[in-house]
């Protein structure tokens, strides 16, 4: 497991390399910038992973100290971030499907790809 080293100060971690399994003891602070931007993506589970992304975020503060998270947003009041705010994941499940089954997308239906191609001659 990797060590937090004692002379630094800032750890820096880009979009979705989060360290699901580490723990920092001394990460007491984390910073979620612009975390929105994955809201408009034309990938219908972006929420998800957007989602679960700012729940590993809440890795700050494990060991003997308290942790907080920041997150930058211009939708604060998005049903994502309040599911977040309240760590309610069973919340959030329930308005992603009902979302995809209102705009027809997986689960509730099926979802393919049909690729053709010319054969060579």
């Amino acid at each position: 497991m990797p060590r937090w080293p004692p002379a630094a100060s800032i750890f820096w971690s880009a979009p979705r390399c989060s360290p699901k399994a580490t723990t920092f003891s001394r990460l007491n602070l984390v910073l979620v910038l612009n975390a929105d931007g994955s809201l408009f993506s034309t990938d219908f589970r972006s929420g998800e992973r957007l989602f679960a992304e700012l729940m590993v975020s809440g890795r700050a503060g494990r060991a003997d100290s308290s942790g907080r998270v920041l997150i930058q947003t211009q939708l604060p009041e998005h049903p994502l971030f309040a599911a977040v705010r309240a760590q309610d994941y069973a919340a959030f499940a329930a308005q992603e499907s009902e979302e995809r089954r209102r705009y027809g997308l997986p689960p509730s239906r099926f979802s393919g790809c049909l690729a053709c191609r010319r054969a060579a001659f």
